[in-house]
């Protein structure tokens, strides 16, 4: 199975027209094509019952797209909305592997924000939510551990560059 289809249940109404449509996007980063990935996955994401187990996981992938959509067109508020789906699936994640593909989003978006001198951001939400998963994570877990404190500081680090406040540059 591919890395797609390995997230979804087949119960789960959608996920074959969206797991075309991601596989589609990933191939040819079109973004005529990224546009629609994103389109099939909030419709899935619409139909998930609360709380579902594979929620963090569809947000992880619009996540993803809409990073790809924000790389493509240079828009800031698609690189907002793609650090809000990043945290929504973090708050989401029960597993580690959910979370700390969350996480590495984070920073990659993060980064992605800076290169375009984008000074606004859910910052705050992002730092808050990524301690506590930090808190809770299975000490043993060096590796989502990593993650998590590098999109904690790479969170406090974009923080310190938007506001005044001294405390955050120390």
């Amino acid at each position: 199975a591919d890395a797609v289809g390995e997230v979804f249940d087949a119960g789960v109404g959608g996920l074959d027209p969206a797991q075309a449509e991601v596989r589609q996007a990933r191939q040819t980063s079109e973004l005529a094509d990224v546009t629609t990935a994103i389109s099939e996955l909030r419709a899935v994401r619409r139909g998930l019952p609360p709380a579902h187990a594979r929620d963090a996981d569809v947000l992880n992938l619009l996540a993803e797209m809409l990073s790809q959509q924000a790389m493509l067109t240079g828009s800031a508020g698609t690189l907002a909305d793609a650090a809000d789906a990043a945290i929504a699936a973090a708050t989401a994640a029960s597993q580690p592997g959910a979370l700390g593909a969350a996480a590495g989003r984070l920073v990659s978006l993060f980064g992605l924000m800076l290169h375009q001198n984008q000074p606004a951001g859910p910052f705050q939400q992002a730092e808050e939510v990524l301690s506590a998963a930090l808190a809770a994570a299975d000490p043993g877990d060096w590796a989502l551990r990593v993650t998590l404190m590098v999109g904690i500081g790479a969170a406090r680090s974009m923080r310190a560059a938007v506001t005044a406040d001294e405390a955050l540059r120390q």
